[in-house]
């Protein structure tokens, strides 16, 4: 394991821990509640996804490597790739993709996306992921 590898699991579960943070403030906002967030990412991070496990796919064709984790793991809501860091699949409670299933975004060394607080159709409340239009 090189010096390189072990700042990029680092760099994976910074961004874990602040989207947590970022989630768990917003989860107690108000319905409507929305911000902007930014996400400093290792440039070896290049693609982060959110998905709704045990709903239907509405983006496609995907990669036959993110659609093998998404089948192998529905219980994870955030995966980051490429799939070659120590965790790259994630679960954060209330949090959802809004807009498509998965919701992926390609990142150049950051990542910028919204995030609202929302009532789902399941009455409960949950913080969406969007992108910023």
């Amino acid at each position: 394991m090189t010096v390189k590898t072990i700042s990029d699991d680092v760099s994976v579960g910074d961004f874990f821990l602040h989207l947590r943070d970022e989630v768990d403030a917003m989860f107690s906002f108000e319905i409507g509640s929305s911000k902007q967030v930014t996400f400093l990412l290792a440039p070896a991070i290049e693609r982060v996804c959110f998905f709704n496990g045990g709903e239907p796919l509405t983006t496609g064709p995907l990669d036959e490597t993110l659609k093998l984790h998404l089948d192998a793991h529905p219980d994870k809501n955030i995966f980051v790739m490429p799939f070659t860091f120590a965790q790259s699949t994630f679960t954060l409670d209330h949090l959802r993709a809004g807009g498509e299933n998965p919701l992926c975004f390609v990142t150049t060394g950051a990542l910028h996306l919204r995030l609202e607080t929302v009532l789902g159709d399941d009455g409960k409340v949950y913080v969406e992921i969007q992108r910023i239009a």
